[in-house]
């Protein structure tokens, strides 16, 4: 059992949250309200961006743990040896 998102993301195991997805949904619904009010959300435009590109890359159902490996990916550099 994991004790947090964290671990699960460091150790690269088990399921630390909701898909990738889902959670590009709610942003996207989030920047919709925040246009009809008139409201910047930069931060979460950047989240909702690169909750994007992991959709892009194929990993939209993965958990979103798996945004370590649009990171990695994004910085050419692997966090962990065994992937």
């Amino acid at each position: 059992m994991y004790n947090s998102i964290l671990d699960a993301i460091v150790v690269g195991a088990g399921h630390a949250g909701l898909s990738i997805s889902y959670h590009l949904k709610d942003l996207n619904l989030t920047m919709d309200l925040a246009r009809e009010l008139g409201l910047a959300l930069p931060f979460t435009g950047a989240c909702r961006e690169l909750l994007q590109m992991g959709a892009n890359q194929g990993l939209g159902e993965k958990d979103d743990s798996a945004l370590q490996i649009v990171l990695e990916r994004m910085s050419q550099k692997r966090t962990k040896k065994d992937r």
